[in-house]
């Protein structure tokens, strides 16, 4: 457990001082140091071989690409997978006698993948902020960007329920990052989950934003995509100005009536301004492992998992 969190700490600090490319994407970054350090814990390595670990985990870092994840390609999905490889490598690199630079953090993270680095962001509050106290939850089965405007459309929606037929257009402010996801015609599921217009399209006719309004069926689905084809994304440098504390959003759906909806948002549900309950992140529990799992397997599953403290050793978590 110790492991866990020293790892998640690393890796989420690194992310916290890096300004990284826009043409970046997050995934496969920062998470090789992280991953690094947290097998570099299990295996009980001395300060002066962390270091070094750290160093060679730095040079492992990918350079991911953000158009991937906006024009569907689904070997962005590898990214996380490849850099914990990535992580377990750089051990054995400098078990085997390899060594890095420096300052390989510095280096990779202010020069390569990242405009700058900023240290003294790297260790602020460091040993009294623990930044996996600071994660978050979806619910929305899609990329966070496109969270502020599920959560102001879900404010709008439980306050006057519309149909897909009724609504002449849906235009979407938003910050920058949000505002890239702006494909009307996403091409397969991953793009899907990139896609604003999807996001919304979706969550009106399916009446949903979980795992199943983001399938094959959906994106092959008429009436989402038409619907799609209607919502507009721009950005709002006023509201690009507010992250990182906030990723606000703002909603107005237009009626073929002549009315107005307006919905929005600031912090988004699941973030540590605004978490779910225990009883929201169980049911996302149960609709992941249902695909997989009886529920009773499941329920034993979920049950162990909320007394770890308990538990001698982590292959009973499955029996």
């Amino acid at each position: 457990m110790v492991a866990l969190v020293l790892g998640y700490e690393i890796g989420a600090r690194i992310g916290i001082a890096s300004n990284l490319r826009s043409a970046m994407h997050p995934h496969g970054s920062w998470g090789t140091v992280g991953a690094a350090a947290a097998v570099a814990k299990l295996a009980g390595v001395d300060a002066a071989k962390m270091r070094e670990v750290v160093n060679v985990a730095s040079s492992l870092t990918l350079a991911t690409s953000k158009n991937t994840m906006l024009q569907g390609g689904t070997v962005r999905n590898a990214y996380a997978g490849i850099s914990n490889q990535m992580g377990l490598l750089a051990l054995e690199l400098v078990e085997c006698g390899f060594s890095g630079e420096r300052d390989g953090l510095g280096s990779v993270f202010g020069a390569v993948v990242s405009e700058s680095f900023d240290r003294e962001k790297m260790v602020e509050g460091l040993g009294d902020r623990w930044q996996i106290e600071m994660n978050y939850f979806k619910r929305h089965s899609c990329c966070r960007y496109n969270h502020g405007t599920l959560d102001a459309l879900d404010g709008l929606l439980a306050e006057i329920p519309v149909k897909a037929e009724d609504i002449e257009r849906v235009d979407v402010v938003s910050y920058r990052h949000a505002a890239e996801l702006d494909d009307q015609a996403p091409h397969n599921v991953l793009a899907a989950k990139f896609s604003v217009p999807f996001a919304v399209a979706t969550r009106i006719v399916t009446g949903s934003s979980g795992l199943a309004s983001f399938t094959w069926k959906c994106v092959r689905d008429n009436a989402i995509q038409d619907l799609a084809k209607r919502v507009f994304v721009r950005e709002d440098p006023a509201l690009t100005a507010m992250l990182p504390q906030l990723r606000p959003a703002r909603v107005t759906v237009r009626l073929r009536d002549g009315r107005e909806l307006k919905g929005a948002a600031d912090a988004n549900r699941g973030d540590d301004q605004d978490p779910y309950s225990r009883e929201e992140l169980s049911a996302k529990f149960f609709e992941l492992t249902e695909r997989a799992w009886p529920l009773p397997k499941a329920r034993n599953l979920h049950d162990k998992l909320h007394k770890l403290e308990e538990l001698k050793n982590f292959s009973s978590l499955f029996v």
